[in-house]
């Protein structure tokens, strides 16, 4: 099987997994592959995105990186590299998915015996699971990212863990036979200073609607704050499409060129914290 090249298959192999039953597809539909000594895992334990998710830092990759990974629950990834039955693994795998209906499919590519799709799970209008099912001549794969996840800045943790030593020296690899796990090493970040949560408060009572958009989306405080943002309007893979400095709200924001799908809308304060806002174009 040639190399698969979609960004996401890189961020889930490049980025960091705890095993609860319904947090993702692989422990729901295909945890008989986690004892198949055919396959090979990589994963990474809950407890270092926990170390990683109250941390700030002074330095601006850094802090990148805290808040790319800071509400994501885990990555585990199982392929088979060698196995006659790729085929039919691959099957299998996309029939299980398709019946359960809270999947999507976001890419679906076919080419001879190669195929591959992304697809991922929402709830309450929250991304939960990105999901890569993937089969060739002689491999297979299946990939999952789920958490609250945050595409955008998931997206630029990919780009600076690939690109940044430093950053990569704050993990460790523990490998077996079957295994191998990415670890925390905690000793190489500051003090906790400021909490994920305690900056999405600073957004409460921002609403952005309607959600379901034809071609405007008012932004609104209910308090009347007229503090400065800076707004960026990503795809709902984390490409760009605009930034303006110094919007203040309530904000018109036109979407009459845009093709439909989703969305992100963030808002960033003069502090450096920011919240997404996920819409709709049908």
């Amino acid at each position: 099987m040639k190399k698969i090249k979609p960004v996401l298959l890189l961020l889930l192999l490049s980025s960091i997994t705890s095993l609860s039953a319904q947090d993702n597809a692989i422990s729901k539909y295909f945890s008989d592959y986690l004892f198949d000594t055919q396959f090979e895992q990589f994963k990474v334990t809950e407890t270092s995105f926990e170390q990683i998710a109250n941390m700030e830092s002074a330095d601006f990759e850094e802090q990148q990186i805290i808040d790319a990974i800071g509400d994501l629950e885990g990555v585990l990834v199982l392929k088979n590299e060698k196995t006659k039955n790729s085929a039919a693994l691959y099957e299998k795998a996309i029939t299980t998915i398709a019946s359960d209906e809270n999947y999507e499919e976001l890419v679906s590519l076919s080419h001879g015996k190669e195929n591959f799709q992304i697809l991922l799970r929402e709830e309450l209008n929250t991304i939960r699971e990105f999901l890569l099912i993937a089969g060739g001549q002689e491999n297979f794969i299946i990939a999952s990212l789920y958490g609250d996840i945050d595409v955008p800045t998931v997206m630029q943790f990919s780009k600076v863990l690939r690109t940044n030593k430093v950053s990569k020296d704050w993990f460790e690899l523990i490998e077996d036979k079957q295994t191998k796990e990415l670890r925390f090493n905690a000793n190489q970040l500051g003090a906790t200073t400021l909490t994920i949560g305690e900056k999405n408060m600073q957004f409460k009572d921002i609403t952005v609607f309607p959600n379901i958009v034809k071609d405007q989306v008012q932004i609104k405080d209910a308090k009347g704050n007229i503090d400065a943002y800076q707004l960026t309007f990503y795809t709902l893979l984390g490409e760009p499409i605009q930034m303006q400095d110094q919007v203040t709200l309530p904000y018109t924001l036109e979407l009459n060129n845009l093709p439909a799908g989703a969305y992100f809308i963030r808002l960033t304060n003069l502090s450096g914290a920011y919240k997404n806002f996920r819409i709709v174009k049908p």
